[in-house]
C-alpha cells in the first residue's frame, strides 16, 4: 500500500467517523463502533479500489501480464467494490437518522 493510499483512505475515514459521531450525537443514538469500523474498512476498500482501476487502466499492456486481457473484469470489479463500499459506508452514516426517526414513530404512532 502506497502511502498516498494510506492518507485517502486514513483522512477520508476519519472525517467520515467524525460525521458518523456528530450524526449520532444529533439524533441522540449511542454510537455504535461496528458501524465506524464499517465505514473505515468500506472507505479503505473504496480507495484501493479506485487505485487498482486507476492502475490497471493506465498501464501498459506488457506490465499487466496475465491481467492483460480482463481490463474490463478488473473494470467490473472495481466499480463493484466501490459500489458495495459506498452504499454500506452510507448505511453506517445514515443509521442514527434511521434510529431516531424508528423511535419517533413508534412514540407517536
Amino acid at each position: 500500500m502506497s502511502a498516498g493510499q494510506f492518507e485517502y483512505s486514513f483522512f477520508t475515514s476519519v472525517l467520515l467517523i467524525a460525521l458518523y459521531l456528530g450524526s449520532a450525537a444529533f439524533y441522540r443514538q449511542t454510537p455504535d463502533l461496528t458501524h465506524a469500523m464499517i465505514i473505515a474498512t468500506s472507505c479503505s476498500s473504496a480507495v484501493a479500489a479506485v487505485l487498482v482501476g486507476v492502475m490497471t487502466y493506465t498501464a501498459a499492456a506488457e506490465q499487466l501480464g496475465v491481467l492483460r486481457e480482463h481490463k474490463a473484469g478488473v473494470a467490473t470489479g472495481t466499480l463493484a467494490l466501490i459500489w458495495v463500499s459506498v452504499s454500506a459506508a452510507f448505511k453506517s452514516l445514515m443509521h442514527p437518522r434511521r434510529c431516531a426517526l424508528a423511535q419517533n414513530r413508534s412514540t407517536t404512532g
